[in-house]
């Protein structure tokens, strides 16, 4: 292999004059009125009742300890899938699990047939969003 000496600080010219420096006033550009649309407030999600008048069967989404968390999770699959669950009723729902304490699910859907479920769950899973049928 060939060896490459990299150049000396001795070898890189100094600058030791500068020039002076003029600073231009430009005229101001002439101002336009420019309308700025208003943040929207965002939706708060409310948890539908426990009955399901369509069907028993829902797709669970996600399930955490921390009830906040499933709620900004929420937030996201909603955001992020809209076009598969903007329309459906959303649960997050406390199960308590012997030796492991409570969980949040988070749930979506009122569908009368596993099928039902699973079809939409196949559909998110295709968007790597994790999903399973429930009762």
């Amino acid at each position: 292999p060939e060896v490459v000496s990299e150049p000396a600080f001795d070898d890189i010219p100094v600058i030791e004059e500068v020039e002076e420096v003029k600073v231009i006033q430009a005229e101001p550009l002439p101002q336009k009125e420019v309308k700025v649309p208003e943040k929207e407030e965002p939706k708060k999600v409310e948890t539908p009742k426990a009955e399901n008048p369509k069907g028993e069967w829902k797709a669970q989404l996600y399930s955490s300890t921390d009830k906040a968390k499933v709620e900004k999770q929420w937030q996201a699959i909603s955001k992020k899938q809209k076009a598969l669950v903007s329309d459906m009723p959303m649960q997050i729902v406390p199960v308590k699990l012997e030796g492991k304490g409570t969980y949040y699910r988070l749930y979506v859907g009122a569908f009368e047939t596993r099928q039902m479920a699973t079809n939409l769950c196949a559909k998110l899973n295709k968007q790597k969003q994790d999903c399973i049928p429930a009762k």
